[in-house]
């Protein structure tokens, strides 16, 4: 079993990797990429600057090529304009998808001259991108600066400084710039997007509801707004709204088995455990080669005391898991994990530590299986007469389940129980 440890808050382990907010660590797995997320609405060919824009934000260049694809260049590169490309993180795919439109099968057929600002605005970029694929976010939010100069209306640059401010400057001066990015473009979806994984990082559940709301008003297919509002809604308490979250995306992608998943997850908290089941075996349908549905049905069955099918459904979420390579496991701390309880009972008192005013904190290392139950618990310290009471409590705590890659995993964490004569 593999084992590895985060310190919970580190938002972007790298520039181009995947933004970790652990306490909505249930979809994040299915997120990263804001490259080629536009707004489905606009259509224009992309220009030399826009697409080196794209470029310098992170993730992987996947959609970034299907935009090109959909949209076609407003130009013809020159080998200069390649070199950059490559040198600002375009991978082999991309380059293809970009030769491929320069040659006329999309988008522009003949050169198109590049004024003076143009040029400019264009080399910082690049060197802005490439200073963010080696990690050095001062220079890179230097260049964009630099570009910004040149260019200072154009939302995209801010979405790029944004980005990288995290890092050297603090939050408050990425949201500045991408209030900015927003107030320039209201239509630019990923700036919305960004802006909603800052606020809700920050603790900020109405605010960000909002920005993932402006999203979606910007692009009704845009996935990734949709995936964070459900949780979000969920995290706020507001279950309804985020099973009409969930219900959309399966009517817009009835074929994503991201959004069963989830649906049926929000539909067991509501008590709906007839319909939770049929969403997660639609997920399993969908996703065979995924654990996550089978672990949430094993969980539901279990609740509403199909033993043996639970059963069933466990071991075949735990071979899949097997042929993946086994069953991974993340140390995550207290703190965070309170967040994703959904059953918590309390420990009684024991009569014989109340008698001998006996009061104190017991701390349990639990690890919490991939449904979400208590299945392994660990004594740390505490008085011998209040142990008992804790771990019996604990062990019938109930959390949500974690996904890391669109796959359930075991959690480490430290659980304290304290008892208190005076409560």
């Amino acid at each position: 079993m593999a084992e590895a440890s985060f310190r919970v808050g580190l938002r972007r382990s790298s520039l181009q990797g995947l933004r970790i907010v652990a306490v909505c660590a249930l979809v994040m797995c299915f997120l990263g990429n804001l490259q080629g997320q536009a707004s489905s609405q606009d259509q224009r060919p992309l220009g030399r600057v826009e697409l080196m824009a794209r470029l310098a934000l992170p993730g992987p260049t996947d959609e970034l090529q299907k935009l090109i694809e959909q949209r076609g260049l407003a130009f013809q590169p020159t080998e200069t304009d390649v070199s950059s490309f490559k040198s600002a993180g375009a991978d082999d795919a991309l380059m293809s998808a970009i030769q491929k439109a320069s040659a006329g099968e999309a988008g522009a057929t003949s050169p198109t001259p590049q004024t003076a600002i143009e040029t400019a605005v264009f080399q910082h970029l690049a060197s802005g991108a490439e200073f963010g694929r080696k990690l050095d976010s001062q220079h890179a939010a230097d260049e964009f600066r630099a570009a910004l100069k040149d260019d200072p209306n154009n939302a995209l640059i801010h979405l790029d400084l944004a980005m990288v401010l995290t890092r050297v400057e603090g939050e408050d001066a990425s949201i500045a710039e991408l209030r900015e990015a927003t107030r320039l473009e209201p239509t630019l979806a990923e700036a919305h997007l960004e802006l909603g994984f800052t606020l809700r990082f920050r603790g900020d559940l109405r605010g960000a509801i909002a920005q993932y709301r402006e999203a979606l008003q910007a692009d009704t297919h845009y996935e990734a707004a949709r995936l964070q509002l459900g949780p979000t809604l969920e995290a706020a308490r507001d279950l309804q709204s985020a099973i009409s979250v969930y219900q959309e995306g399966t009517r817009l992608e009835p074929e994503n088995w991201v959004y069963h998943f989830l649906l049926g997850g929000a539909l067991e908290k509501s008590g709906d455990q007839g319909d939770a089941i049929k969403e997660e075996r639609e997920a399993a349908r969908l996703k065979p080669d995924k654990s996550a549905p089978h672990f949430m049905l094993a969980r539901i069955m279990r609740e509403t005391g199909e033993v043996q099918n639970a059963e069933q459904e466990m071991q075949l979420a735990r071979e899949i898991q097997a042929k993946r390579g086994g069953l991974y496991r993340i140390r995550i701390g207290g703190q965070v994990m309170v967040a994703k309880l959904i059953s918590k009972i309390q420990p009684e008192y024991p009569k014989k530590a109340k008698n001998k005013r006996v009061e104190g904190l017991v701390r349990i290392q639990a690890v919490i299986g991939p449904d979400g139950y208590v299945q392994e618990m660990k004594v740390i310290s505490g008085d011998p007469l209040l142990v008992k009471a804790a771990t019996d409590a604990v062990q019938r705590w109930v959390y949500e389940p974690t996904l890391l890659n669109g796959e359930p995993i075991e959690v480490v964490t430290e659980v304290d129980i304290n008892f208190s004569l005076f409560r």
